[in-house]
């Protein structure tokens, strides 16, 4: 049988065994992991009910298809011929077929990364190494408190990292693989800055891979940000080219230093795209330790809710940082300040509800200089609105705008 059939029949049955067996945990799949279009329809219909904690039973996902309009594409027939197949669907066993779906995606991202990879010119042996690099991911393992336990002691040494700045550190300690870090902030607020230096502290001090990644602005825009905080050389004459022969030597020599550090710089042109699904599967090929990206809300999402698929976009990312052992750190919008504003929130966030949900820890940035005069225009508040290990408060940093230098 064709393995695309195959996975079909898995898909069929975990969608007819969720409408059974509908007070099970829903198995954590993306919509985008799913081989067949109408399936991942059916599945972000399932993901709303349980977003808004309604049984995915038939009735509810026939309706809600018709009133997306989905059901032109579905139709009530084809659910119902899902649900009879559920009879079958064990509730235990609806984990196996979602980890029967998860491994077919994984083997067509594969294929279709090898492909480009090929068609970038690597040769068929470059190509299979890069792949036998990959991650695989699983749903399910099992490990005893031994085990475990082994795996906190290795984690106090291997892979974390601190952000540099003394203040912040004494409050959040350091960053261990698994974590997922929101940084929110209003408009020249000081996002990219913060992200900036972030990753030359851990790449440049601390030797850890960095894969930063824009799809607000271009490659050549963070390295100009690097190169500024770095060479405390101003952005607006990298930007033009306008540097004196200091300048220029000073930002000749930082650009070559960064081009010796583990740290990739990409933007949607490398990129190709701003759609999750896609972002997911390069964030998942890169074998970076860290991965950054600005900025969260610029990334496509499908279906009808913005709030909702963008806080599926973040647990999947989460879900990544725990499986490959990865350090996630995300800038995010925070809506404009009106008149009179105040320091910013958790509630603020654009989308807020799954992503403050599934970060580990959310800063958000307040340079207060922008709408109080008798603030220091070098000061810039964070607030620590969230630490699951820790405390929260606010610690004021030393920024330097015109360099994109915070700390």
């Amino acid at each position: 049988m064709n393995p695309d059939e195959i996975v079909d029949g898995y898909e069929r049955a975990l969608i007819g065994g969720v409408m059974w067996a509908n007070s099970v945990k829903i198995p954590p799949l993306r919509p985008e992991e799913f081989f067949l279009e109408k399936h991942r329809l059916i599945w972000r219909h399932v993901l709303d009910c349980v977003g808004a904690a309604v049984p995915p039973a038939l009735p509810m996902l026939t309706e809600r298809c018709r009133q997306a309009g989905d059901d032109q594409v579905i139709g009530a027939v084809y659910l119902t011929q899902c649900f009879e197949e559920g009879t079958w669907a064990v509730p235990i066993h609806l984990e196996g077929y979602a980890q029967k779906i998860r491994e077919a995606a994984t083997s067509r991202a594969m294929r279709s990364f090898g492909q480009e990879l090929s068609d970038q010119g690597l040769t068929r042996d470059e190509v299979e190494a890069r792949l036998a690099a990959m991650p695989r991911s699983g749903l399910a393992r099992t490990r005893d408190i031994g085990t475990l336990w082994a795996e906190v002691q290795r984690g106090w040494s291997a892979g974390s990292v601190r952000l540099g700045v003394p203040a912040l550190d004494a409050m959040l300690g350091r960053l261990y693989p698994g974590d997922l870090v929101v940084i929110g902030g209003r408009p020249s607020h000081g996002k990219t800055s913060m992200l900036a230096s972030i990753a030359l502290k851990v790449a440049g001090e601390d030797g850890i891979s960095v894969f930063a990644c824009s799809i607000e602005s271009s490659a050549a825009g963070l390295l100009r940000r690097l190169i500024g905080a770095q060479a405390a050389v101003r952005l607006t004459a990298l930007r033009s080219g306008a540097l004196g022969p200091t300048d220029f030597s000073l930002a000749d020599e930082t650009a070559a230093w960064l081009a010796t550090l583990p740290l990739t710089l990409r933007d949607v042109a490398d990129l190709g795209s701003k759609r999750a699904d896609r972002l997911l599967a390069i964030f998942q090929a890169d074998p970076s330790a860290v991965v950054m990206l600005d900025h969260l809300q610029e990334v496509a999402t499908e279906g009808e809710s913005r709030a909702l698929a963008l806080g599926q976009f973040v647990g999947a990312l989460k879900e990544l940082a725990l499986r490959d052992q990865k350090i996630v750190i995300l800038a995010a919008q925070l809506h404009r300040a009106g008149a009179g504003a105040e320091e910013p929130h958790l509630a603020a966030l654009k989308e807020s509800g799954g992503i403050e949900e599934k970060a580990d820890i959310v800063l958000l940035l307040d340079y207060v200089a922008k709408r109080n005069p008798e603030r220091r225009t070098d000061e810039l508040d964070v607030l620590v609105a969230k630490n699951r290990d820790g405390g929260t408060g606010t610690v004021t940093l030393r920024f330097a705008p015109m360099i994109g230098k915070v700390g």
